[in-house]
Parts: structure tokens; C-alpha cells; sequence
């Protein structure tokens, strides 16, 4: 079985590294406590961030799934945070209640979701390869990432909400 879906699915999720954007989406007391995810403000996790509309848009979707998707992932798969200790509320004042939603649906989902073998296919043939895939139970930590990743994303040109 080859691993060349390992190299794209890190190269998929490595924009910035998990940890050097939970450096600064964390307040230095969360994280020098050990606390849970509690105290974020998902949608302004990286302070270069636009803030998000009150309503609802498909880019601003995008950016909250590559931002906030991204933190809630490297808990769930890179940490093993258990759900628990991935929460993020209470929200800070004035976040709009779409991304109070969709963040909590993405936790439920990213705790919940199992890859099958058509999404392994699917998300192969989106990076253009489909040899050598491995089988949905075999996928790398990376690998899960990049493609819950791209399915949340998905999910925003649905006007899921």
C-alpha cells in the first residue's frame, strides 16, 4: 500500500502548523492551566482574521472552516482530546449565531464522523490520484484531517448552518 495520499494530506492541512496558530488562537492562562478549548473565540482565532459577517456567507464559511476547523481537528485527531474538553463556549460577546452553530455542529461532527472508503476515493480523486489509496480504517491522523477538513468546507457551499 503506498502512503502518497500521506504527503498530500499533510501538505492539504499545513498551511500553518496547528500548533503555532493554537499559540495565538489560546489566551497564554488557557494554556498555561491546561484548560480546555472554553475560553476561544473561534471565530477570531488568528487576529489577522476579518471579522465574520452576522449573517451567514459561503466565504465566510470557508474561512471559519479553515480557521476553526483546524483547531477543532488538531484536538480531535493530532491531540485526542476527548470531546469533553473540546468546547467553546462561553462565546465571546457579539459572535454571530451561525458560527456558534456550525462550530458546535463540527465538534459533535468531527467526534462523531468515520471515513468511509468512497470518501478516501472521493477526496483522491479531488487531489487528482487515485492509486494506491489506503483503505478508510488505515488513513494517517493527516490524512483524516485533510479530508474532514474538506467535507466541513463542503458543507458551507450547502448554506449549511
Amino acid at each position: 500500500m503506498g502512503r502518497s495520499l500521506s504527503r498530500a494530506a499533510h501538505a492539504a492541512v499545513s498551511g500553518r502548523t496547528p500548533s503555532s496558530v493554537l499559540l495565538r488562537w489560546l489566551p497564554a492562562a488557557a494554556l498555561a492551566a491546561g484548560a480546555a478549548l472554553s475560553s476561544v473565540t473561534p471565530a477570531r482565532a488568528d487576529p489577522e482574521t476579518q471579522p465574520l459577517p452576522d449573517h451567514f456567507t459561503v466565504p465566510a464559511c470557508h474561512n471559519l472552516a479553515l480557521d476553526t476547523g483546524r483547531m477543532i481537528a488538531w484536538a480531535r485527531w493530532e491531540q485526542r482530546y476527548p470531546l469533553e474538553k473540546v468546547r467553546f463556549d462561553p462565546y465571546a460577546p457579539g459572535t454571530p449565531d451561525w458560527v456558534i452553530s456550525l462550530t458546535e455542529s463540527w465538534v459533535k461532527d468531527a467526534y462523531q464522523w468515520r471515513a468511509t472508503d468512497d470518501q478516501v476515493l472521493q477526496w483522491a480523486a479531488e487531489l487528482g490520484s487515485t492509486q494506491y489509496l489506503p483503505k478508510a480504517g488505515q488513513l494517517t491522523k493527516h490524512e483524516h484531517i485533510a479530508i474532514w477538513l474538506r467535507r466541513i468546507a463542503r458543507n458551507c457551499e450547502h448554506g449549511a448552518t
